[in-house]
Order: C-alpha cells, then structure tokens, then sequence
C-alpha cells in the first residue's frame, strides 16, 4: 500500500469538497475506496454539509466518534475533516486509531485531553504532519483555512 499516495488522494479530495462548500464530516478509512486506476476516493456523503464555508460551524454532532474532533462548545467546522484525515494517516501507518476505548465518555476525554504519541521511526515529517492535522484548537489546525 502506497501510504503517501492514499494521503494525496485523500488532501486533493478533501480541498476540491472545500473550494465547493462541503463539509464531509464523517471521514473515515471506511469511507475511501480505490476506483479503477488505483485513485482513492472519498464516499458515503450521508452526513456531508453543504453551502459550508471556512468560517462556518455547525453544532450538529455526527460522524463516528473515534475520528471526530470534541470542540462542541465552538462547533463543527471544515476542520474537523482535517482531524479526521489525520486520525486516517495515524491509522493507515499504526494500524490502530490513536483514540479508541469502549466507554464513550472516556473516549471523548482521550480526545479532548491526551496526546498522541508517535513511534520515534516515523520521520520527522510524518510526525509533523499527524501532529499538526490533531492540533486540539482547530483554528491552529493544518488545513483549516486560516
């Protein structure tokens, strides 16, 4: 599997969504599929927002928690597809998703307060990118338009 490749398929989907207003909200590995030429998509729109801008927050509360960013007080934003790409790359590199427990009000506080930890093999720049794309403050978050 072509890690770096998937991430661009995922970053050039999710700009396109952006520039014209949609707000996937529920990106997840289970939402991407490979099409006839190796490309990787991003699909299942059911929970997706349009007429979005980058300024804009919405307080409805969907996705699946594992990859959602827990800021309700602020509301949703484009950056909360941003989160979830990077909850995606630390998935497909750690097969494992760096917040994951049973109990939904533990979940929710491990992503709202822990930090991740990255395997020193990473390179500094995967590192950084994972980094960046789960900043806790989505205005500080990579890709958030700011």
């Amino acid at each position: 599997m072509n890690k770096k490749f998937y991430t661009a398929c995922i970053v050039l989907g999710l700009e396109a969504l952006h520039k014209m207003g949609i707000v996937h909200r529920d990106l997840k590995l289970e939402y991407l599929m490979l099409d006839q030429g190796g490309y990787l998509k991003i699909i299942d729109f059911g929970l997706s927002k349009d007429r979005f801008g980058y300024t804009d927050r919405t307080n409805a509360i969907c996705g699946t928690r594992t990859y959602m960013e827990m800021f309700m007080d602020i509301g949703y934003g484009m950056a909360a597809d941003w989160w979830a790409l990077g909850i995606s790359i630390y998935a497909m590199l750690m097969y494992e998703l760096p917040f994951n427990n049973e109990d939904q009000n533990e979940l929710v506080n491990s992503i709202l307060y822990d930090e991740i930890e990255l395997p020193e093999e990473l390179s500094e720049d995967v590192s950084k990118l994972i980094y960046e794309l789960l900043e806790k403050d989505p205005d500080y978050r990579l890709g958030s338009g700011y």
